[in-house]
């Protein structure tokens, strides 16, 4: 006797769909897993990049102005596809305001130190562009009257 549609239950086992396979991490389960077939029944032998996708990374997500990427920001992983203001505590660390530099002999910090940012949490000589300006040295200002040089 020939088998028909009808015996289809019998004789195959439906295919796993992606929707049950567990990725690893840095991967999430591609947007439409649902409608995509595993390459066996339980998706257990079923490679991961059918089923999965690397998510987002730190790195592309802007932070806002007094924040800097964290510095292992090329391996971590947003929350979703892409990065959004959710990752922002996560991708990002707070940046030092310039009013904590130590500025260089002959400078000095910037009238508006405390609105300017250091390139990291800590400033540094890298920062003195940013926070720091030519000042005047003492022996070149004039005291007023009453005053001491």
């Amino acid at each position: 006797e020939l088998c028909t549609t009808a015996d289809q239950h019998t004789c195959c086992a439906h295919e796993g769909r992606c929707d049950s396979f567990k990725c690893p991490p840095t991967y999430l389960p591609r947007p439409n897993a649902h409608n995509i077939w595993c390459e066996d029944h339980n998706c257990t032998d079923t490679d991961f990049h059918i089923c999965c996708a690397e998510s987002s990374k730190c790195y592309s997500y802007v932070c806002p102005q007094g924040f800097n990427h964290r510095p292992n920001s090329l391996e971590l992983a947003c929350k979703g596809w892409t990065c959004t203001q959710a990752d922002m505590d996560h991708c990002c660390e707070q940046s030092a305001r310039c009013t904590t530099a130590t500025c260089p002999r002959n400078q000095i910090l910037r009238p508006n130190a405390d609105e300017l940012f250091c390139t990291s949490p800590i400033c540094e000589m890298i920062d003195n562009d940013i926070c720091c300006v030519e000042g005047e040295l003492c022996s070149a200002f004039k005291c007023p009257a009453g005053w001491l040089p």
